[in-house]
């Protein structure tokens, strides 16, 4: 798609600022973010790494109580196993409920 009509707008330094701030929180250019608000789109900050971190975190915890739940079955389950990782499991949401409502 060829891009061959300019527009100029004139901002305060307020407007300036802000409209900054939200470039460079999601990371794009200043004509991204007015084509995709054109286009209707939500825009969205992307989560910080520490999310992702978490969000791999539970999925290895996941993987874990599963496989302690199928041992479970076959009784040979290890006890201490299974509530170190229900134990650390736990501690995830509460971190992860604390930074969802900003105490952390």
């Amino acid at each position: 798609m060829n891009r061959n009509i300019s527009i100029h707008v004139r901002l305060n330094e307020k407007e300036f600022d802000k409209l900054n701030e939200h470039v460079n929180t999601l990371g794009w250019s200043r004509g991204k973010y007015f084509r995709s608000l054109l286009d209707g789109a939500v825009l969205k900050v992307p989560p910080p790494l520490e999310y992702h971190k978490l969000l791999k975190e539970f999925n290895y915890l996941g993987n874990n109580i599963n496989q302690l739940v199928k041992s479970s079955y076959c009784n040979v389950m290890d006890v201490s196993e299974a509530q170190k990782q229900l134990n650390r499991f736990h501690e995830l949401i509460t971190l992860l409920d604390n930074k969802v409502r900003g105490f952390a």
